[in-house]
């Protein structure tokens, strides 16, 4: 009784700490870009803002989606190519002050890049980066738009950068990526692990988790 009282009450406090979320950042991409989220662009070839149709594709949501050389295109809006050389990058900051943690999601997909399996270290890319550091990285083509889900709790309240970024090197052109639907979740508060005592556990064993733990039993 006393064990399904408590669970009631981890239940309650579990619904008021997810309801406690933030929307730190949008970006679907249908609004003017980069203007309207605070967005910087740069490089030789950069993002832009397409839409439905470019490259003989669909947003992963919506009508627009952004592709990494929509400026600086080397083909044509049916057939899409990244230049060499190329150093694309779209960035803003975000305020995590208030938030003890967070959550990065986005959509992209790679149609085409070039493939050098680290012979020479990498190629071209598609790179995540916050302050700067890199947090998530692909150079694989991939012919649907897949999600991503991003742990932002080390950056927690505090105020960073994130930017999303196409390199490319010399040789060998190929599509790129595209980029849709890019959500940033504060959470204010870290949720509780729920652990319930075993009895016949040892009795020395110590909770490794790093987040706050609820002990039950």
């Amino acid at each position: 009784m006393k064990r399904a009282f408590i669970a009631t009450i981890i239940a309650v406090l579990f619904v008021h700490m997810v309801s406690a979320q933030t929307v730190v950042l949008l970006e679907t991409f249908e609004g003017t870009f980069p203007q309207n989220n605070g967005w910087t662009v740069g490089g030789n070839a950069t993002w832009a803002k397409v839409t439905n149709g470019f490259g003989n594709h669909v947003a992963a949501s919506g009508n627009a989606f952004a592709y990494c050389a929509a400026i600086g295109n080397a083909g044509t809006p049916q057939n899409p190519v990244y230049p060499s050389s190329m150093n694309g990058y779209m960035g803003r900051a975000i305020d995590l002050t208030g938030n003890a943690t967070a959550t990065l999601s986005f959509w992209y997909m790679i149609p085409s890049i070039e493939e050098c399996f680290h012979i020479f270290g990498r190629c071209d890319y598609f790179s995540v980066q916050i302050d700067g550091q890199e947090i998530y990285f692909d150079e694989n083509p991939s012919l649907s738009w897949m999600p991503v889900s991003i742990n932002l709790r080390p950056y927690g309240m505090t105020n960073h950068v994130v930017s999303f970024q196409f390199v490319s090197n010399g040789s060998f052109n190929h599509e790129g990526a595209y980029l849709d639907h890019i959500v940033i979740l504060g959470q204010k508060t870290l949720l509780p692990n729920v652990l319930v005592n075993n009895p016949n556990a040892d009795a020395t064993s110590r909770n490794t988790q790093s987040e706050p733990s609820i002990v039950l039993g």
